[in-house]
């Protein structure tokens, strides 16, 4: 049954095309005694039959340990930015809708590339949707655990402890050397961490509403098949072809070869200091060029945008550069070249007293402490559930006193959930929206829907209409929020921009 499964696993385009129906097929294995030495003896020996196999192997074990504490950094950004909003929103949701998430987390993730989707064979004491789910408290404290407790931490790899995993290296620990075994071993530590990343990651960011980024694959040069190689995939052909008959056979592999060219398709060359990616179709002055005595001398492709870049990377790279790698050097060099990126205060506080924010409030203060300039977000057209940028508009507002007063109420609102802070903020938006000749084309109506279902406060156009009430009683027209301005400060600010004191949000909401 072990051969059978690694043979024909659930496959990674399946994860994109029908989510469900591969997950079901991948947690049906989990009880299966599928020992990670099956991974290990299969990568073994397509690694052996390889031309230089062992070079390119520890290479390309470098790269992915750059790329995975990398990873860890842009994931705890994502954290510092989101997550004492996320965790108790989290953990009020009902299990199908962390699983709904869950879902896609594991599917975009594995989608991306056939070694993290096989990975999934390592993984299976945590990612699960059972394991991941029914305990809201699993993916809240694996994510806390992300976060590298100072520079040095940062810079090595995590590992994520599973009993089963975990018997697994010590097995190994306990057998002779072998350098064959160590380079793949290092390896499958790497793409056990990645994985988990990446799922806990695109799980939290679907929850957030927001678009997952790409997952960027190195493109590396190709090499002709040895003879080794061609009877290791002739072999599998037939193996195929006993388990599954000769004609589903011969349709599983088509179906195979074109989920490979469209991944491939995808594959990018990106610079190895500064991260840009090379165009799809560059110009000779686009192409980015390669460190030749790396290519000279191994054929190992690192690549540069320019030549600033490289001389950069060249403190770094100079240990290696050129030079036959093992697993002690390759994983130095790895956590030498990664800068790791300092993030900035949040502006929104986390919630206190127990407020937990709705998602579609989760994502507005997620966009907020991302763009720490910005003081609100606003729908200003499309559905309540679209996530299309064009059907937002960040508002910045150009006159410090107000913006001072409008942050202070917007920050106690998002962190306490305070009812009179949430109806003046949101007020003095719509009131603004309508009476401001710059907010010409905005949909109101979408906005105020996108304010209901961000702050699910009862009443919420009586209370709108309430502040509304308040504003036409002030000599000076102020909004509510407004009403401790200086009058002069106030004509300063409303002299800005054409505004119609006259209408009523009666009409638009």
């Amino acid at each position: 049954m072990a051969s059978a499964t690694l043979l024909e696993p659930p496959k990674p385009q399946h994860a994109k095309e029908r989510p469900e129906e591969w997950n079901r097929r991948w947690e049906s294995l989990i009880p299966l005694p599928l020992d990670p030495t099956i991974y290990l003896q299969h990568s073994m020996q397509t690694c052996a039959v390889k031309p230089n196999g062992l070079a390119a192997a520890t290479d390309e074990y470098a790269q992915l340990l750059s790329g995975t504490l990398l990873l860890r950094a842009d994931v705890t950004s994502t954290l510092k930015l989101a997550f004492p909003s996320f965790a108790p929103t989290w953990q009020s949701s009902s299990v199908e809708t962390r699983k709904k998430h869950a879902l896609i987390g594991l599917s975009e993730a594995c989608s991306a590339s056939l070694n993290l989707n096989l990975s999934r064979m390592i993984t299976g004491d945590i990612l699960t949707l059972g394991k991941l789910c029914n305990d809201w408290n699993t993916v809240v404290d694996l994510l806390q655990k992300i976060t590298p407790k100072d520079d040095k931490d940062a810079k090595s790899l995590q590992s994520f402890p599973g009993k089963s995993w975990d018997d697994f290296i010590k097995r190994q620990e306990r057998l002779p050397a072998d350098k064959t075994r160590e380079v793949v071993l290092a390896e499958m530590k790497v793409l056990r961490t990645k994985l988990i990343y990446y799922v806990l990651w695109f799980t939290m960011l679907s929850f957030l509403g927001v678009n997952r980024p790409p997952i960027m694959v190195q493109k590396h040069r190709a090499t002709p098949r040895t003879e080794q190689e061609n009877h290791l995939v002739n072999q599998q052909k037939e193996l195929r072809k006993m388990f599954l008959g000769k004609e589903t056979a011969k349709n599983v592999a088509l179906e195979d070869k074109n989920a490979v060219l469209a991944r491939h398709s995808l594959r990018k060359v990106h610079c190895y200091q500064c991260n840009k990616v090379q165009p799809t179709n560059p110009s000779d002055k686009e192409k980015f060029q390669r460190c030749s005595r790396c290519w000279n001398e191994l054929q190992r492709t690192v690549t540069y945008c320019s030549r600033t870049c490289q001389v950069g990377a060249y403190k770094t790279h100079k240990a290696i550069c050129g030079k036959a790698l093992d697993v002690k050097t390759a994983t130095e060099a790895a956590s030498a070249s990664v800068s790791i990126p300092k993030v900035g205060p949040v502006q929104i506080p986390p919630p206190v007293g127990g407020f937990k924010p709705s998602t579609h409030l989760l994502v507005h203060i997620y966009t907020l402490n991302n763009n720490p300039t910005k003081d609100f977000v606003v729908r200003i057209r499309g559905d309540v559930d679209s996530r299309e940028e064009k059907d937002f508009t960040e508002i910045d507002c150009p006159f410090t006193p107000v913006q001072t007063i409008f942050r202070a109420a917007r920050d106690k609102a998002m962190s306490t959930g305070d009812r009179e802070s949430i109806l003046n903020i949101c007020h003095e938006t719509l009131w603004f929206g309508m009476a401001s000749t710059i907010c010409v084309g905005w949909d109101l109506r979408a906005t105020f829907r996108q304010m209901e279902k961000e702050w699910e406060v009862g009443d919420f156009r009586k209370g709108i209409l309430e502040m509304q009430d308040r504003q036409f009683k002030d000599p000076f027209r102020r909004p509510p929020l407004m009403q401790g301005l200086h009058p002069q400060l106030w004509a300063v600010y409303i002299n800005i921009s054409p505004i119609d004191f006259n209408r009523r949000l009666e009409t638009v909401i």
